[in-house]
């Protein structure tokens, strides 16, 4: 929409991602959610408290490879804990880079293989 800021399009569009509970409680308190940094505040305290945050984030960043799972497999796994927390605030290449040491051996040996040398040879935006 021309002339429409992206925040209020975010904050008129919200409401249609949400199911029970959650859309009861933005309705509930509608007149004082009149903004997007509002609104996504309000959102994340309420059904993300900073415990639950700290915990996926763990999750992320504790990452590790267990022995009988393939690459993709921890990659799945991974991209799960991020999914849970899109808030989580860590930078794609450590991310990236805590997978990566947190790999088996044998994997770290196919993805440098992969790689062409060195996986850390590559850049974010290369990989």
């Amino acid at each position: 929409m021309k002339d429409v800021a992206p925040e209020i399009i975010r904050l008129l569009l919200f409401p249609f991602s949400l199911r029970r509970r959650v859309k009861q409680w933005f309705y509930k308190d509608r007149e004082a959610i009149n903004t997007w940094n509002k609104c996504s505040m309000e959102f994340l305290a309420k059904f993300f408290p900073m415990g639950k945050t700290n915990a996926i984030r763990g999750r992320i960043s504790n990452f590790q490879q267990i022995a009988s799972e393939f690459i993709p497999e921890a990659w799945d796994r991974l991209q799960e804990y991020i999914l849970a927390c899109p808030h989580h605030g860590m930078e794609d290449w450590s991310i990236l880079q805590n997978f990566y040491n947190r790999l088996t051996s044998t994997s770290r040996a196919h993805i440098d293989a992969t790689a062409g040398g060195a996986f850390f040879s590559l850049t974010v935006s290369g990989v």
